[in-house]
Parts: C-alpha cells; structure tokens; sequence
C-alpha cells in the first residue's frame, strides 16, 4: 500500500513538474516574441527618423529648395511634405528628393503654393 501510495505521488510530482515547465517555456516564447517586436517597432522608429534627416538634409543643399519651409514628417516610411513653396518647381524638386529617397514608401504632398508678391514701385 505504502508502495503504490509513493508511486502515485512521484507521479503526481513529475507531472507537476512537466506541467510548470512547459508553462515557463510557454512565458519566455511570449517574453521573447514581445521583446522582438519591440526592437522592431524600435528600427522602424530609427528608420523613420533616418529618411526625414536624409531628406531634411538633402532640401537644405538643393538650391531649388529651402529646407525652413518645408517641413517633412516620416512615419512607417510614408514621408509627407508640408508647408509653403515660392514655385511649382521648388515643389517638383522638394517631391523628386523625397521619392528618391532610401527607405520611401510614399510621399504625401500637402506643400502650398505661396501666391507672387508684388513689388510696389514708386
């Protein structure tokens, strides 16, 4: 009796045992799993930051194009360009520079034309 009764909890205990264990395994795949989707979310922040440096960067050494008007804003490689240009074709370029742009998926235009001032004579 004493026997069967030992057997049974050795039983019990190893089944304990298999069952926390497959339950820890279990909790450090979801550990690891969420830890890798956090680096992920966390290059794509970095890249994002990257491709509106670049373009930043690229609009200030453009002669066509200044780089203080234009406000560019990356998110999930969709770049969007904002704010007043003088032309058509300071836009054009400001476009161009973004599309061709490493990491681009898109390029929104939400730029505004400024109309022409006129110059007052006297």
């Amino acid at each position: 009796m004493f026997t069967k009764l030992s057997v049974a909890l050795c039983g019990l205990g190893l089944i304990l045992s298999t069952a926390g264990a497959a339950s820890a395994q279990s909790t450090a795949a979801k550990a690891k799993a969420s830890t890798k989707s956090a680096v992920n979310k966390t290059e794509e922040v970095i890249d994002d930051s990257a491709i509106t440096t670049s373009i930043k960067t690229k609009l200030a050494a453009d002669t066509k194009t200044s780089a203080i008007n234009i406000s560019v804003e990356t998110t999930n490689g969709v770049v969007t360009l904002s704010g007043p240009v003088k032309s058509s074709v300071e836009r054009a370029e400001a476009l161009k520079i973004a599309k061709h742009n490493k990491g681009v998926k898109r390029v929104v235009n939400k730029m505004t034309l400024e109309p022409k001032t006129k110059t007052k004579t006297k």
